[in-house]
């Protein structure tokens, strides 16, 4: 019997997974009670776009040479680095792509009352006849396990090599992208520092568009550049200011549940984290947002 050579791709990989879904799962009494937990996985999994429907997210996918997996609460990411995307691109900006991506993705789940913990790395990916297996895979695993607070952290080795490689030469001193999308958090395990995803900084870049059609419809009957221009900043701070809101009221909602100590910790970072992104975004425009 001839063996089949599988087909595989060094890619980054993330292991993302749903904070505390495995007690919820493990509380489901009756029917309500599972559409609850079925629904909560279903907001994930339609942020993240597991199944898109729409042509140009499934050819953009493709040139990513990007795969969703689903697995119960759990999503695995992977970015093909020699898909045609980082061909063209570079497969710096097609992985600092897909890493703000998530970030964005993960605080919309956040503002949901979903939150998210996982880990990325980099390595070989096998997606083949139905066998799924990676080194990259089971270190971004063993990452997420690590992190203990609600937050995505990125593979030392990979961050490494990320921040290290000749293709962010291409940006200005400052403005790489790496520069600004992670933060650092205190692996409780190693004592070593972890780079992790500032999800709701990431969130806040994303956010910034216009808040509604009404506010469209007033720039483009402001008579003057200086109305325009104030319309526009008023309407786009307005909206970011709807993120940092929603993700202070699902916070908020968590810390009054009556967690356990150890859960509780968790929420208790994440006001510390909530505060910071708000007092960094502006203390003018955020005072009444801080928890």
């Amino acid at each position: 019997m001839a063996i089949r050579r599988p087909k595989y791709s060094l890619s980054m990989v993330a292991f993302i997974d749903v904070l505390g879904f495995k007690d919820v799962v493990c509380g489901v009494k009756t029917e309500p009670q599972l559409k609850s937990a079925f629904e909560r996985i279903r907001k994930v999994h339609d942020i993240f776009d597991t199944k898109p429907t729409r042509p140009f997210t499934a050819e953009a996918n493709r040139a990513m040479g990007k795969k969703i997996l689903a697995l119960s609460d759990a999503l695995v990411i992977a970015v093909d680095s020699h898909s045609p995307l980082s061909r063209t691109q570079g497969i710096v900006d097609a992985f600092d792509d897909e890493l703000s991506l998530i970030g964005c993705n993960q605080a919309l789940c956040a503002t949901q009352g979903v939150f998210l913990r996982g880990g990325v790395s980099f390595g070989f990916f096998v997606d083949s006849s139905g066998i799924v297996m990676s080194d990259a895979m089971a270190k971004a695993y063993t990452i997420e396990e690590q992190v203990r607070v609600p937050l995505i952290a990125v593979d030392p080795d990979f961050y490494g090599k990320l921040t290290s490689h000749p293709g962010n030469k291409s940006y200005a001193s400052g403005s790489r992208p790496v520069d600004w999308m992670f933060f650092e958090v205190m692996n409780f395990e190693t004592k070593q520092v972890m780079h992790c995803l500032d999800y709701l900084w990431i969130g806040l870049d994303y956010s910034c568009g216009w808040r509604s059609r009404e506010d469209q419809n007033r720039w483009k009957a402001a008579k003057t550049d200086i109305e325009k221009n104030q319309i526009m900043s008023e309407s786009y701070t307005a909206s970011q200011l709807d993120l940092l809101t929603a993700h202070k009221k699902a916070v908020e909602a968590e810390l009054a549940k009556g967690h356990p100590e150890k859960i509780r910790m968790k929420y208790e970072y994440l006001k510390t984290y909530h505060n910071m992104i708000a007092r960094r975004f502006g203390p003018a425009k955020t005072e009444h947002l801080i928890l």
